[in-house]
């Protein structure tokens, strides 16, 4: 029943926004040290009571209310007592702490004493950690002041939150705290997520520093975005004690500044062991250099004359898989740069491979999610969280607790992640995407120099051998994000509740950072340049916009990684926005040595010239590189589950009814290929469909759909005028199925498919056995779910759905697919529809075209699937149905009521408790008294069938000899119809409750 409870939840407030905290607005007469924020450090100093005052206030605190990086905090303690208690501790000592006077912001997933953690999400806006987290602990023992606790996306999921990017408003290459341009004029960019907004307090200037966490990227997108340092050390370098869990395997605390030396010295404070933290590192291996002595101590002196002006002898790789067709053309000018810009220092640039790199993200959004399922499963509004409405049901308490407490994002990836940990789908996914993390992690092993400090134990293994195929390295260089950041408007006009394509873009920003967070290695971005954007100044000018560099390092080599990064923050030189017209002097032509832009770029960790998506799925043609062909996620059943399809579908998204996927002006994102990656799937040829045409990733063309409706309305006017080959029109179902593919044309397709469906006889076969297509089919079902609730479903957006539906009935009518559908519980995705109650055109047609699907299934009344029907939601909501439904719907509602009363299982289940008859005698009385009303003598008969039937059990008998409904017994029927089936009906029930017919 968990998968009923989940999709209970996606039904009550599937369009429910991600909750924001408002704009903070201080109190500047009345400052008090709930933000303090100076980027230029203020003179050290020893306190003593006479002078002590809290740090002043920045005068770039003002503009907070703006960019919206600090949340409301609510301290739990008040803040002048607790400033005088920190002074007071410190009075009489001689020593200065190594953080004196620095000023650090907390992101609000870290628990702090002194200010309530929500991790901005309506569960847990009042809940007071009676703990800090170890990190905390340290920096205010470190001398530390902490400045407050930083917006972000709730849980720490999405690569967007609610805070404005500070980066355009700022003097070029410069972290001044006076504005370059009126804040309230814009362009309000996106400080990227989830860790915005700290990035943010650092870039403008309220802080020194800010604590975020970092699981697939949160802290290195926000960072490139905003144009400052994001470092996220090696996993199980610092502390997550205190620290809300995402994904524990993943989650790691990183910290933003906007300088090198800044970070160093935070990092310094947190590089300690916790014995509290069992991720934590121990001792034995916190020194990089301790181990591995021949291969260490030559590295050691080579890395020892590494300087800010001196890299001479560091050789820095160049990943050919990450120059993916996603990235944007100023992106790979800077990386070009970037790379020149360490040759000029003494580096040498290697091409390298990590070929299972384009493996990455798919493994991710499956290992992330199944973390995040169970680490979230205690927010439930007993153990922690704000309950629902103590009005509600205890029943139903904790799936309205957290329907109304998690907002959209944090449900798509809890659905997913509660899939992929089922019994039918963890081998298949769960287990094939950790052995893809491995492998991703094999790769950084062989690209680096030294050996990875986890595969040591007791003695020394060799560092893998270094060849021409498979050089080795010390540093790799790659670009942080795929562009500059993003408008703020766009990003939440096309969040998952407006438009369900949004997930897919959301996450493609995630392609350059993931795979550091699956190995665990150590990762930096670096503000390294600007580059031209089409956003305008106040002026009227173009602004240019950083974007970040990101040095990746081997495990536990943390140190080596902060010092090359520390040679990459470019002078105010080098930091000159990069020309939109040419790469400038010095720089590595196409085809270079660096290895950067040569060839046909490779699409978002995938390969080919298709698509991110379809790479993932189809391989491509690229010469420059390997082709994929079989993703070993997904794979091991040997075909495609179908419902594992359909989960992974819902994570993902799909276009909104009625609408055409926003493919953007030159790398186009097909929708349907990141999921085609994690079922299994190698090139998607439509070979299932006797053709042999690949759909996956190919152009969205309407040539395609217009070959297949000529074939299919040809046939329809004139078969006899087809050869052989075509009697049966196999060509143009099969044309049509396979332009499902390609979701502009999808809506004319389903369309077409739906009418023409008698047509076909295994049309039910073609469509439950190609590949991919009910993971299409349930993404049109899922991708409505955001207006159920609104009142917002338009005829149009209703038409489509219910022709997907439509096909979806055929299946489950076919006697060859109709138990594989139950199995894989898909009907399950029908629940939202049967739950709506609003009378309207558009929802009475999604309930009952949905109730056509469960009729079909329950038509072949047989005891494996009468037993389906018991153990799900479908009972009672039928009987809702045929309470309050239209007349036909309550026809159709009532016989499967009927279907599953023949059963004498289902009679048994209905008749033997009797607060369960009870409710269906009242439901079947009240429905009576309707007719009265308004008469219908189709919905009358099957109301008799159901009395008749439920007569022939002793007990039921007897009680509706005593209670049944009066209309029933007189002549109130008996000119309804002239139907003689109706009328013998109604004498055999009679008969059967008259006093004369004993009890049996």
């Amino acid at each position: 029943m968990a998968l009923v409870g989940l999709f209970q939840e996606v039904a009550c407030k599937a369009s429910a926004r991600r909750f924001q905290f408002p704009a903070i607005r201080l109190d500047m007469a009345a400052a008090k040290p709930l933000f303090f924020g100076s980027q230029r450090a203020l003179p050290t100093c020893q306190l003593s009571t006479a002078t002590a005052k809290p740090p002043p206030t920045s005068a770039s605190t003002k503009h907070n209310d703006v960019f919206n990086a600090f949340i409301p905090t609510q301290a739990a303690l008040d803040p002048n007592s607790a400033y005088q208690a920190a002074v007071a501790q410190r009075k009489g000592a001689k020593a200065m702490h190594p953080l004196d006077n620095m000023t650090v912001a907390i992101k609000d997933n870290i628990c702090t004493q002194r200010y309530r953690t929500t991790c901005c999400s309506p569960l847990l806006k009042n809940f007071s950690s009676p703990f800090d987290a170890t990190v905390v602990t340290l920096l205010q023992d470190a001398g530390a002041w902490i400045a407050g606790k930083t917006n972000m996306d709730e849980f720490g999921m999405g690569p967007f939150g609610p805070t404005i990017n500070p980066a355009p408003f700022f003097p070029l290459g410069t972290q001044d705290q006076r504005l370059s341009g009126t804040v309230a004029n814009g362009p309000h960019l996106s400080a990227g997520g989830s860790s915005g907004g700290s990035a943010a307090s650092v870039a403008a200037a309220l802080c020194s520093a800010a604590l975020g966490t970092d699981t697939g990227g949160s802290v290195r997108l926000p960072a490139s975005y905003c144009g400052v340092i994001g470092f996220k050390p090696t996993y199980g370098r610092i502390s997550r004690w205190g620290v809300v869990a995402y994904a524990n395997s993943l989650d790691t605390v990183g910290i933003l500044a906007s300088d090198i030396p800044t970070v160093k010295r935070v990092y310094d404070t947190l590089n300690r062991h916790d014995p509290l933290d069992s991720t934590n590192m121990p001792e034995a291996i916190r020194q990089p250099l301790a181990h591995s002595a021949h291969v260490r101590t030559e590295a050691a002196i080579r890395r020892s004359k590494w300087s800010a002006s001196n890299l001479q002898g560091c050789r820095v790789g160049i990943p050919a898989e990450y120059h993916v067709n996603e990235l944007s053309d100023t992106v790979v000018k800077a990386w070009q740069r970037a790379a020149s810009h360490l040759e000029a220092l003494g580096a040498i640039i290697v091409p390298i491979s990590c070929p299972h790199t384009r493996y990455a993200l798919s493994a991710y959004y499956i290992l992330a999610p199944a973390e995040a399922s169970s680490n979230l499963a205690r927010y439930d509004g007993i153990r922690y969280g704000a309950p629902a409405d103590p009005a509600t049901p205890s029943h139903t308490l904790y799936g309205a607790t957290r329907t109304q407490g998690f907002g959209p994002e944090v449900h798509r990836r809890i659905l997913l992640g509660t899939y992929v940990l089922t019994s039918t789908a963890y081998d298949d996914y769960f287990v094939q995407a950790q052995k893809v993390r491995r492998l991703v992690q094999q790769d950084f092993d062989r690209a680096f120099y030294l050996p990875n400090l986890l595969h040591m134990s007791g003695q020394v293994p060799s560092s893998p051998a270094s060849s021409d195929d498979h050089p080795q390295v010390d540093v790799i260089l790659t670009p942080t994000a795929i562009s500059h950041a993003p408008s703020l408007d766009k990003v939440r006009a096309s969040t998952p509740s407006s438009n369900a394509t949004a997930p897919m873009a959301d996450y493609v920003n995630d392609v350059m950072t993931v795979p550091a967070s699956l190995a665990g290695i150590p990762a930096v971005s670096v503000p390294f340049s600007r580059v031209p954007s089409a956003f305008q100044d106040e002026l009227g000018g173009f602004l240019d916009l950083p974007v970040g560099m990101q040095l990746l390092a081997q495990y536990g080599d943390d140190e080596t990684l902060l010092r090359v990064a520390e040679a990459l923050v470019p002078s105010s030189a080098s930091a000159a926005p990069i020309s939109a017209g040419s790469f400038g002097s010095g720089l590595h032509p196409i085809g270079s040595a660096s290895g950067i832009g040569r060839g046909t770029p490779t699409h978002a960790l995938g390969s080919g010239p298709a698509n991110l998506m379809a790479s993932l799925g189809s391989g491509g043609s690229n010469s420059n590189t390997t082709a994929m062909n079989t993703l070993p996620i997904g794979s091991s059943s040997g075909g495609l589950n179908q419902m594992d399809a359909a989960g992974l579908r819902f994570m993902l998204g799909s276009p909104a009814p009625g609408t055409s996927s926003n493919a953007g002006p030159a790398n186009p994102l097909n929708n349907n290929a990141l999921l085609q990656s994690l079922t299994g799937g190698g090139s998607q040829s439509a070979t299932s469909l006797g053709g042999s045409t690949a759909f996956a990733g190919g152009p969205n063309t309407t040539g395609g759909l217009q070959t297949a409706l000529n074939l299919a309305n040809a046939h329809a006017a004139n078969p006899a005028a087809y050869p052989q080959r075509l009697a049966n029109s196999e060509e143009s179902i099969y044309s049509l199925v396979m332009e499902l593919y390609n979701p502009p044309n999808r809506e004319q397709v389903l369309s077409e498919l739906s009418k023409k469906r008698d047509q076909f006889e295994d049309l039910a076969l073609v469509l439950w056995n190609s590949y991919g297509v009910m993971a299409i089919i349930l993404q049109e079902i899922i991708s409505v779910y955001p207006l159920l609730h609104s009142s917002a479903l338009s005829v149009q957006a209703s038409n489509r759905v219910c022709n997907a539906l439509a096909l979806l009935q055929l299946v489950a009518a076919h006697p060859d697919t109709r138990l594989s559908l139950i199995h894989a519980n898909i009907p399950q995705y029908l629940y939202p529809f049967l739950s709506t109650t609003s009378k309207s055109k558009p929802y009475d047609n999604l309930r009952l075209t949905s109730l056509g699907v469960i009729g079909a299934i329950v038509k072949n009344d047989s005891p494996e699937i009468i037993h389906f029907f018991l153990q799900t939601e479908f009972l009672p909501l039928c009987l809702k149905i045929m309470e309050i439904g239209s007349e036909l719907c309550k026809v159709v509602a009532t016989f499967i009521f009927h279907k599953i009363l023949s059963d004498d299982g289902g009679l048994m289940f209905m008749t033997d408790h009797p607060h369960r008859f009870y409710i269906v005698q009242l439901v079947l009385s009240n429905m009576i008294d309707q007719l009265v009303e308004a008469t219908s003598p189709r919905l009358l008969k099957i109301i008799v069938r159901c009395y008749l039937r439920l007569a022939d059990d002793r007990r039921a008998r007897e009680e509706l000899r005593q209670h049944l409904p009066e209309p029933l017994r007189n002549t109130t029927f008996f000119n309804v119809s002239d139907d003689p089936t109706l009328k013998r009906y109604f004498a055999q029930l009679l008969l059967k409750l008259s006093d004369n017919v004993a009890s049996s």
